[in-house]
């Protein structure tokens, strides 16, 4: 049984908040933590690049979610194919007809994304793909 015990009290000062003080009032240094949690500014000259990423407060697109589950076929592939340790057992297991359902989704969802992708995001789509599909043959052959 845990004992009733006082807290002792204390203060949270959030330093994350970095505030750029005006060049004519600037003293040696300027920049400066706040005490109090400031408007944050953004550098937005990431914003509509083709990382995929989004602002923050907006919700993920359709494309951005499909994208992940790309990500998690693709690792799944790896790890069925026995080519990688799955990383909650440690276990290299191989399960060969789970890495073909995982290829063939990829490709699904790839041909159904075709068109919203930029042409460096389908390329290494379509490297991805042909990199599974030859390791595949190979561990078949095995």
């Amino acid at each position: 049984m845990i004992a009733d015990h006082e807290e002792s009290s204390f203060t949270f000062v959030d330093k994350r908040h970095i505030v750029q003080e005006d060049s004519a009032n600037a003293d040696e240094s300027s920049i400066t933590n706040s005490d109090t949690p400031r408007e944050e500014t953004r550098d937005n000259s990431m914003e509509g690049s083709e990382s995929g990423e989004t602002e923050m407060g907006k919700s993920p697109s359709i494309t951005d979610h499909l994208v992940t589950c790309i990500e998690l076929l693709h690792q799944g592939a790896w790890i069925c194919m026995g080519l990688v340790a799955d990383p909650v057992t440690g276990i290299i297991n191989r399960d060969m007809e789970g890495a073909r359902i995982a290829i063939d989704t990829i490709e699904y969802i790839a041909s159904k994304l075709q068109t919203k992708l930029d042409p460096v995001m389908q390329r290494e789509l379509k490297n991805l793909l042909t990199d599974l599909r030859l390791n595949y043959v190979q561990q078949m052959n095995r």
